[in-house]
């Protein structure tokens, strides 16, 4: 019986041409060096890191089950967006872990009213490796990061 190439090797079309793999399912960015701005020391600059995310969407979320942890180093600017909705007010619990080693600490606790929103925007020089999120009672929670 014929033996099938491995699919990661390219293969020869007609005329020449070249087939790719199958699209490809990495998370790996390809940039044209051309279109990076150099700083003055002549090194390639990429630009402050920025970033958006959170960990709950529409999430059911139970109290006193913390989220999972979403990642908060390395950026310059944070907000948070939270919405939920119960028909009662209730409160997010913010905890973060400063050092990167699972010691996590209450940093705050934000209140909405029934099926409210609110914002909150991190102090500048605020430098903690994780935060995560908690409910004092039911509700699908959104909790979205934005970085900049």
């Amino acid at each position: 019986p014929a033996r099938r190439p491995p699919l990661n090797i390219q293969r020869t079309c007609p005329k020449g041409a070249v087939a790719t793999p199958l699209k490809s399912q990495s998370a790996l960015n390809f940039l044209v060096i051309k279109g990076l701005r150099y700083s003055t020391g002549g090194k390639l600059r990429f630009g402050k890191p920025q970033g958006w995310g959170g960990p709950w969407r529409d999430t059911p979320a139970r109290p006193g089950e913390p989220s999972d942890p979403f990642l908060m180093t390395g950026f310059e600017h944070k907000c948070l967006h939270l919405k939920h909705d119960s028909p009662d007010p209730l409160s997010f619990k913010v905890e973060a872990d400063f050092l990167g080693n699972g010691s996590w600490v209450k940093y705050e606790t934000l209140r909405l009213d029934a099926r409210g929103y609110r914002g909150h925007v991190f102090p500048e020089g605020f430098s903690a490796h994780w935060v995560r999120l908690a409910v004092d009672k039911p509700c699908n929670a959104t909790a979205q990061f934005i970085y900049t």
